[in-house]
């Protein structure tokens, strides 16, 4: 072990403790202990070609690495497991231009909420189609909640 490193329960090594590393680490510890994500359907860092339920008929697919992927069980019908949720982590404070990057990852990936995060502060949205937009509130839900939603 080295000061500059940390382990990652979800990758199951050490990788470098950049602020955006604290900012993952951090909110995985959140969710898996306080809110019931379970740890096994969580995906770090994945290449949104990487994941199985793309559409590789709409185009080319971005090679953008989506920093956290929760995935989870029955919640689409043509797919077993797919993404509930899309999340950025940031070192930087959360402006329009970082809600945006994530907002056009998930044009790609369709998980069903987005969240920010950085060190002080995380904002989970959802798309309104009546307002032909996401809606963001602060903090994040358990699990369960945002299955059933």
């Amino acid at each position: 072990m080295h000061p500059d490193q940390l382990f990652c329960p979800i990758r199951k090594l050490w990788v470098a403790a950049t602020p955006e590393e604290l900012v993952r680490q951090s909110l995985i510890q959140m969710m898996t202990k306080d809110l019931g994500f379970p740890a096994s359907g969580i995906a770090l860092e994945k290449g949104l070609s990487q994941m199985p339920h793309m559409d590789r008929n709409n185009g080319p697919i971005p090679t953008r690495r989506a920093d956290i992927v929760v995935f989870a069980k029955d919640i689409h019908p043509d797919h077993l497991f797919y993404p509930l949720l899309l999340i950025e982590c940031k070192a930087v404070p959360l402006t329009e231009k970082v809600i945006r990057q994530v907002v056009g990852y998930n044009q790609f990936v369709k998980a069903r909420f987005i969240a920010v995060a950085n060190q002080t502060e995380i904002r989970l949205g959802w798309f309104q189609p009546e307002q032909q937009d996401y809606r963001f509130i602060p903090g994040m839900l358990p699990f369960e909640t945002l299955k059933q939603k």
